[in-house]
């Protein structure tokens, strides 16, 4: 191991458009990190935020992943939305949060 890598993400997202904006995204703060643990595995941790300022609503977001010997991989991601309002554009998306699981196989 030689060291950890730490990038940190933070974002403002504006559209002053306001209820006209087709993104959902008009007055939201996105919040990240991103943790590579320069490791003989390759592991790597993803997560972050995006926080409606607004309707006081979430949009989680976790990805990591990790070699295990010289030909397995194995990853996990997760997208967790929270308290979204029936006037939100991301309000589709209420019942869509979810987790997965993933191995994989190099030949």
């Amino acid at each position: 191991m030689s060291g950890l890598d730490i990038g940190v993400l933070v974002e403002y997202l504006y559209d002053e458009r306001d209820e006209l904006a087709v993104s959902g995204l008009d007055n939201d703060l996105f919040l990240g990190a991103r943790f590579a643990f320069n490791d003989v595995n390759s592991t790597e941790i993803l997560g972050g935020v995006i926080y409606d300022l607004d309707y006081k609503s979430g949009l989680f977001s976790v990805e990591t992943s990790r070699r295990i010997g010289d030909s397995w991989k194995v990853e996990v991601k997760a997208r967790i939305f929270d308290n979204l309002r029936e006037e939100e554009f991301l309000y589709f998306f209420r019942d869509d949060s979810f987790v997965q699981f993933g191995l994989s196989k190099f030949f």
